[in-house]
C-alpha cells in the first residue's frame, strides 16, 4: 500500500511542474497596443490612405517569478482579423482592402490573412521593444460614407508551432469615409472633376433663333445629388453695352424645359462608382430676330449638393 501512496504522489507532482512551467511560459511578455486606430479615406481623391501605429512588448518588472527568465527558440509577432476573415474593413455596403507593413528592419511577411514578423535572436531578452507599423488602403476605391472597421489580434508566437505566448490584445481599426460630391461640365471648356466650384464656357458664336448647344453635367459621389441650375438674369442672355437688350433662351435637361425664370431642381442618383453619372443639358435660343448686333452674355450656375 506504501508503494502504491508513493507513485500516486510522484505523478501529481510531475503534473504540477508541467503547469507551472506552462503558466510561465504564457506570461513571460505583455504584448501593449493602441485600443483604436484611425484613418480617413478619400475614394475620389486618387491617393492611397496611410496611418501608423505602434506595438511594444514589455517583460516583467524586476523581482516577478518571470523576470530573470529568457525565451530561446524562435518567436514572430502575428496579426490577424480577430474573426479570422479575410483582410477587409467591413461598412454597411461594402468592404475596404487593407494592407499592412513594418516600418524599421524587420520584414512583415503576409501568410493567407494573416501578417507575420520575425523577431531578432535576443531581442526578446530585452526589457522591452517597440515596433511600428503602417496601415493603407490602396487609391481609387468608391467607398460609400460611413465607418468602416477591421479588429485585429495581435499577439507573440513561437514560429514553428505558431502557438500563442502571453495573451493576445485587439486593436480595432477604424476607417471613415465622409461624403462626397464632385462636378465637371463636359462639352465646354471645363477642367476635370472639382470638388469646389468650377467654370465653364459655351460659346454661340453668331446667334440663330432656336439653334442649341449640349452640354454633359457630370457628377460622381458616394451619396444622393440634388441639382439646383440658376440664372444671374432669369434666363436672358443681356447684351454687354446695352443691358436693357437681352435674348432669352430656355434649358432642357431630364425631359424638363425650363425658361429659368426661377431655380430649376432635380434630385439624381449617382452611380455607386468612380465614374459617376453623366446628365446632359440642352441650351436653347430663343428669337433673335429683333435683336440688336452685339455680344449677349448670362451666367447659369450649377449647384451639386447632397440629397
Amino acid at each position: 500500500m506504501k508503494k502504491t501512496r508513493l507513485v500516486i504522489l510522484w505523478v501529481t507532482m510531475v503534473a504540477s511542474v508541467l503547469i507551472n512551467a506552462q503558466i510561465s511560459a504564457r506570461e513571460t511578455f505583455d504584448i501593449r497596443s493602441p485600443a483604436n486606430v484611425r484613418l480617413n479615406y478619400e475614394p475620389f481623391s486618387g491617393l492611397p490612405s496611410f496611418h501608423t501605429f505602434h506595438v511594444k512588448l514589455v517583460k516583467p518588472t524586476r523581482g516577478s517569478n518571470n523576470s530573470d527568465r529568457d525565451l530561446t527558440g524562435r518567436y514572430s509577432i502575428r496579426i490577424r482579423p480577430s474573426d479570422l476573415g479575410a483582410f477587409d474593413a467591413k461598412g454597411a455596403k461594402n468592404l475596404l482592402p487593407i494592407s499592412l507593413r513594418s516600418i524599421g528592419v524587420r520584414e512583415l511577411r503576409r501568410i493567407d490573412n494573416e501578417y507575420y514578423q520575425e523577431l531578432l535572436v535576443g531581442t526578446l531578452n530585452e526589457d522591452n521593444m517597440e515596433l511600428e507599423y503602417e496601415v493603407s488602403i490602396p487609391e481609387s476605391l468608391f467607398a460609400a460614407p460611413g465607418v468602416y472597421t477591421l479588429p485585429l489580434d495581435i499577439d507573440l508566437v513561437d514560429s514553428n508551432t505558431k502557438q500563442t505566448i502571453g495573451k493576445t490584445r485587439t486593436t480595432k481599426l477604424r476607417v471613415r469615409v465622409r461624403p462626397k460630391l464632385q462636378t465637371n461640365i463636359a462639352g465646354t471648356r471645363a477642367a476635370s472633376f472639382e470638388d469646389g466650384a468650377t467654370f465653364a464656357v459655351v460659346d454661340f458664336g453668331q446667334l440663330e433663333t432656336g439653334e442649341s448647344e449640349k452640354v454633359f453635367i457630370q457628377v460622381r459621389g458616394n451619396q444622393m445629388a440634388r441639382l439646383k441650375i440658376s440664372s444671374d438674369n432669369r434666363g436672358r442672355m443681356v447684351h454687354q453695352s446695352i443691358p436693357n437688350l437681352s435674348v432669352n433662351y430656355a434649358v432642357k435637361i431630364n425631359g424638363r424645359r425650363s425658361e429659368l425664370r426661377s431655380p430649376l431642381t432635380i434630385a439624381k442618383s449617382v452611380a455607386q462608382d468612380l465614374q459617376g453619372s453623366s446628365y446632359p443639358m440642352e441650351i436653347i435660343v430663343g428669337d433673335v430676330s429683333q435683336s440688336f448686333a452685339g455680344n449677349y452674355h448670362d451666367v447659369i450656375t450649377i449647384s451639386v449638393t447632397p440629397q
